[in-house]
């Protein structure tokens, strides 16, 4: 399972078909995940029209029988530090992998406030979808992330 995993996660993925047929709802994002070896990935994501990424990290893709778990890290120069709580757990439905996060312990602040992440996706042959939304910790109001009920509001990456 963790082969077809690897597989399917591994390349270079935008929205570009996305977010030309719907400018208002999404932006042309940019994604690369490239193998670093022992099942780890240096993730990158960003805009199209800026060459530096929003964000990076590093993502260990673990096999636990019957799902996939993806560990987070946050680069500190040659130090990894495991981000806590961000986890996404994968199980595979016999045609794709479909992901969510772990737990609401995945904190992101944003204007200020403290928020929780929280990540669905599918990841299949040449396409990756997923959609992030933050939530005040206190409100559980949504603060950042997806907003538009276009396609659920997740974003559909295809391999390039």
């Amino acid at each position: 399972m963790i082969e077809t995993f690897i597989s399917y996660f591994t390349g270079y993925f935008d929205n570009q078909k996305q977010a030309f047929q719907y400018p208002r709802d999404f932006a042309l994002i940019c994604l690369n995940h490239i193998p670093i070896g022992n099942n780890k990935f240096k993730v990158t994501q960003g805009y199209s029209h800026d060459p530096k990424p929003y964000r990076t990290a590093i993502i260990e893709v673990i096999d636990m029988g019957d799902h996939i778990v993806t560990k987070n890290y946050k680069e500190d120069g040659a130090e990894l530090t495991y981000l806590e709580g961000c986890d996404t757990i994968f199980r595979w439905n016999g045609n794709f992998f479909r992901g969510k996060s772990s737990c609401e312990d995945c904190y992101v602040f944003r204007g200020g406030k403290k928020t929780f992440l929280v990540t669905e996706s599918i990841l299949k042959e040449g396409q990756y979808e997923v959609i992030d939304r933050g939530y005040d910790v206190e409100t559980r109001e949504h603060i950042w992330g997806s907003f538009t009920k276009v396609n659920g509001g997740f974003f559909t990456f295809d391999r390039k």
